[in-house]
């Protein structure tokens, strides 16, 4: 059986699951209606706030089938589906630390000029490491942008996206999730599934996950997961770091590994 996160498996695919991010209310009139679809949008702020997830309801809402006055994806049609499982023909998601320089950009650049049913959508993250040449690449496509062609550029340095792109992008700034956003996300989660961790656990991981829905889905998976309690977990600091790198490359022998390391600690 392949693991699936709680990040994964709880992530919403619509506007209105966003929790701590007013400006996805913006957002979702922008594209309420698809005829006048903006090509470029830039989303700043810190990690594991929402902004790919975010993203890919963009994706799903301008090539869904069956979208409603809601400017909601509906979420079942074949579109959505295909978008939400990472098997959609018109979006394309790259993490540009690994792919931003400038042949994979010119490759990329070169599928927007694709004649295509729906719109073609580009999540580009971390866009902050797309180098010089990169940009250049992708200027000329800003500058007129095809038809039926949509970028969302990623970042959690937006200084380092040149002037030059940041004019040309319909920009909003996503900030850390509040505490008690995060605490009440939390304790709903665990009313509705069948995790055992306690309401001190909860407190614990609120103030340790930095304001991150996502850092907060993995610590309380890493409570869950090995029987801890999450001071126990945050008592030694290196260790959980280890974890979560583990955890994010879906490292599970690395994970129980670490898990181990925390079981030999307690004993001594």
């Amino acid at each position: 059986m392949t693991f699936v996160g709680l990040a994964t498996k709880y992530r919403p695919k619509k506007f209105q699951q966003i929790v701590g991010q007013p400006d996805t209310a913006i957002v979702r009139e922008i594209f309420r209606s698809t005829d006048s679809i903006p090509p470029l949008l830039l989303f700043c702020g810190p990690s594991g706030v929402g902004k790919t997830t975010i993203a890919r309801i963009i994706a799903a809402t301008v090539n869904c089938s069956n979208q409603d006055t809601s400017g909601e994806p509906c979420g079942s049609c074949t579109d959505c589906l295909a978008v939400f499982s990472d098997k959609h023909i018109n979006v394309y998601e790259i993490d540009a630390a690994s792919y931003g320089g400038t042949e994979a950009l010119r490759d990329l650049v070169s599928k927007a000029h694709i004649n295509s049913t729906g719109v073609n959508t580009f999540i580009i993250d971390e866009a902050q490491s797309i180098s010089s040449q990169g940009w250049n690449v992708l200027l000329k496509t800003f500058e007129e942008p095809p038809p039926n062609c949509l970028f969302i550029l990623l970042t959690s340095e937006p200084r380092k996206v040149p002037s030059k792109i940041r004019t040309r992008a319909l920009s909003f700034n996503f900030k850390h999730v509040s505490p008690k956003i995060i605490k009440n996300y939390l304790t709903l989660l665990v009313e509705k599934t069948n995790i055992n961790i306690s309401l001190d656990d909860i407190n614990s991981i609120v103030n340790h996950c930095e304001g991150s829905l996502r850092n907060a889905f993995m610590m309380v998976e890493q409570c869950s997961l090995s029987e801890f309690t999450a001071e126990e977990l945050f008592s030694n600091r290196d260790l959980s770091v280890d974890y979560f790198i583990s955890m994010i490359k879906k490292d599970y022998a690395g994970t129980l590994t670490i898990i181990e390391s925390w079981w030999g600690e307690i004993g001594d």
